[in-house]
């Protein structure tokens, strides 16, 4: 149904993967569900499956199921529920949406990415700019050569390892 665009996985029920190693699994953009696979996810621990909890979730209903299956499966997180038999309309309108949605989700995670980054080198240019103001105010209210050294020296310490400052004082004539 998933069309040849998709990759398809299935794992039984006895078999599901080790989710607790998440750098080496890839969100989906669907998982499909039948009640009893469903209820075994939400019996995993929060830490292995948090990764997925953005990840839209599909239950296959049996035919003829109960109003309660209905309800347990709002309660474990289904976000579409298709009962049998499975039209392949339906089941790809879930699939497009699910798709549409995961692609919306790396999109603003990247944008976050970029505004942490951005946010990162503004916090070092205020740094930088805070350290510049200070160090100008501070040195400008100095009209004496050694003073202003002295102030120099203490500042600059705070940017770099200064171990030694050293300063050649000409006059005019000189």
């Amino acid at each position: 149904l998933a069309g040849p665009e998709y990759s398809v996985f299935a794992w039984p029920l006895d078999a599901l993967p080790d989710l607790s190693d998440q750098g080496k699994i890839q969100a989906p953009c669907l998982i499909c569900f039948d009640l009893s696979a469903c209820r075994a996810f939400a019996a995993l621990p929060f830490e292995q499956t948090a990764f997925l909890e953005l990840t839209p979730k599909m239950l296959l209903l049996e035919e003829g199921a109960p109003q309660t299956a209905l309800e347990e499966a709002i309660d474990l997180g289904i976000s579409d529920i298709i009962r049998a038999p499975i039209s392949r309309t339906r089941f790809n309108a879930t699939l497009r949406k699910a798709s549409e949605a995961a692609a919306l989700q790396r999109d603003i995670q990247n944008m976050a990415n970029e505004v942490f980054i951005e946010r990162e080198m503004l916090e070092r240019k205020n740094e930088t700019l805070s350290f510049l103001v200070n160090f100008l105010t501070e040195v400008s209210d100095c009209f004496d050569e050694t003073e202003l050294l002295r102030k120099s020296y203490s500042s600059l310490q705070h940017l770099f390892p200064v171990v030694t400052m050293n300063a050649a004082l000409l006059t005019r004539d000189d």
